[in-house]
């Protein structure tokens, strides 16, 4: 069976880019599947995470970045032509778009008779805050709202991944498909270690500010903790300014990108995700597979995952002193670390690799039958 997927990038270090190269890099070991990957950018462009030799690299030389109205309607007129060569180049039997800026819209049209799956990797209540974030006119937002509830009932099959969003964009094309994370660990962490993490990109989707709020709180009662995040981004300077300001230099640090996070993670007693959305947050299983008791507010796909006060914490309120208050909870009582990491590890067997490839699979022969 021949897929071919479309991403937006593959030099980006993000979650979404890493599920999706990690479930093509699964395929592409199966006898039966070759792997066409389609994205924005050159030949020469380096994966962030590793890519089997065996898929075959699809790039796009069009920047598709750009908020101008010009150059999108250029860029659509140029895409229009580079999507059709490409399905004609490769003849795939599936087609995959995670969700990429511009294709989505006009996937559907092409080669109408091959089955196509977009599959999205943020909520539902995520796009309209992404849609805020980025166009402060609330006329682009509803346009952009009308756009997919009359473009994604298109695609033969639309993949969510939790339950709640399935409810909340209520269309009949819908499945329900988690993610998994490919990181093996050999042992989880011991909990002893007096640091927390947080991983996550330098955006403003990640809250990073209220986490260094937090801290400066948890820092009166606990000052022996450190707070690791990890992660690239534009905030990056800015949040470099707000650990100065608020005197953490000595105990927040970020450290960057790693090809090894599975190390940081086991050196760590506890993972913190302050994100104000997230679609399923790969990270939190990540965490827990290494055994970290975990800490999120109450958004969805955070809820899925944590267990609250079985294997972590939900915040149910988004200041500063909740989130202190929360991790406080956890580290000014250590005894209460082991079971709630045995938990968490326990939760993020219920992701496994097989299992959810599984589901993929079967997804694609059921659509494949139905040509």
């Amino acid at each position: 069976m021949k897929i071919l997927y479309f991403i937006n990038k593959i030099t980006n270090s993000g979650g979404m880019e890493r599920i999706i190269i990690d479930k093509m890099n699964f395929l592409a070991q199966q006898n039966n599947y070759t792997l066409f990957l389609a994205y924005y950018g050159t030949k020469d462009d380096v994966s962030f995470y590793p890519l089997d030799k065996k898929i075959k690299k699809m790039p796009i030389p069009i920047n598709a970045d750009s908020l101008s109205f010009i150059n999108k309607s250029i860029n659509t007129i140029r895409l229009v032509r580079i999507i059709r060569s490409t399905i004609i180049q490769c003849k795939p039997d599936i087609i995959i778009n995670a969700n990429t800026i511009l294709v989505s819209w006009i996937l559907p049209f092409m080669k109408r008779k091959i089955p196509k799956i977009i599959e999205l990797h943020f909520s539902y209540d995520g796009i309209k805050q992404m849609n805020t974030e980025l166009y402060k006119s609330p006329i682009k937002g509803k346009i952009l709202d009308l756009l997919r509830k009359t473009i994604y009932p298109l695609y033969h099959k639309m993949v969510v991944l939790t339950e709640t969003d399935k409810l909340a964009w209520d269309l009949n094309n819908i499945s329900v498909i988690p993610n998994f994370t490919s990181l093996e660990f050999s042992t989880q962490s011991s909990l002893t270690y007096p640091k927390a993490i947080c991983v996550g990109r330098l955006e403003i989707q990640k809250d990073i500010p209220i986490l260094l709020k937090a801290w400066k709180i948890v820092l009166k009662h606990e000052p022996q903790w450190t707070l690791d995040i990890w992660g690239e981004g534009s905030l990056k300077e800015q949040l470099q300014n707000e650990i100065s300001t608020l005197g953490l230099q000595n105990s927040v640090t970020l450290k960057g990108t790693s090809q090894t996070i599975q190390n940081e993670y086991l050196n760590s007693s506890l993972f913190i995700l302050p994100s104000l959305y997230e679609g399923f947050p790969l990270v939190l299983i990540e965490a827990m597979k290494a055994g970290l008791p975990c800490i999120g507010f109450d958004i969805t796909g955070n809820s899925e995952i944590i267990c609250n006060g079985k294997n972590g914490f939900i915040v149910k309120e988004r200041t500063p002193q909740a989130l202190a208050k929360t991790i406080l909870q956890i580290i000014s009582h250590p005894k209460t670390l082991p079971d709630l990491g045995h938990n968490a590890y326990q939760k993020s067997l219920l992701f496994d690799k097989e299992r959810i490839m599984l589901l993929w699979m079967q997804l694609f022969n059921t659509l494949s039958n139905k040509q």
